[in-house]
């Protein structure tokens, strides 16, 4: 996992903190629209703990971005090409977009639809280990940014 943080002095700014250019993608738009209109926050130790997860899986071809870090605003998951799959914001809320049958598997497994980024999106508490590690190799398997030796089962429209 490759980490990219805001310029310099945004961590002053109180937000919000839009997308940067290079993310700044249609396949993005709903996230993106959020991010603009809303200053989102992150809880330090749900990156940490995310970060944690994705060392044991390992995350290869994901990389990670937050706008302003010592802001404690939110941070992202995307992959090379840009596509956004995971939002982390509050203190324990782990957004992933999982479309279609997945977002069902995944609300059927405890997950709830998110209320801010649209339908392909669903929210996980950052509790139980081994279920966020099954979905997040899910959402980044989906968003091409597949963890080491998980292969993508169906795309993303």
């Amino acid at each position: 996992m490759t980490a990219k943080r805001g310029r310099t002095g945004d961590e002053a700014d109180g937000g919000p903190w839009p997308l940067p250019a290079h993310l700044d993608l249609p396949e993005n738009r709903a996230v993106g629209d959020v991010l603009r209109r809303r200053p989102l926050y992150a809880h330090s130790d749900l990156a940490d703990w995310l970060a944690r997860v994705e060392r044991e899986i390992g995350a290869d071809g994901v990389h990670a971005y937050c706008p302003a870090p010592r802001a404690y605003a939110w941070e992202i998951r995307h992959t090379v090409a840009g596509l956004v799959f995971v939002v982390l914001y509050g203190q324990r809320a782990i957004a992933m977009r999982l479309p279609g049958v997945a977002g069902t598997e995944a609300r059927e497994d405890g997950a709830t639809p998110d209320p801010l980024f649209g339908p392909d999106w669903v929210v996980f508490e950052a509790a139980g280990i081994e279920r966020i590690q099954r979905w997040y190799a899910r959402a980044s398997a989906l968003a091409g940014a597949g963890p080491s030796g998980i292969e993508p089962q169906g795309g993303l429209a």
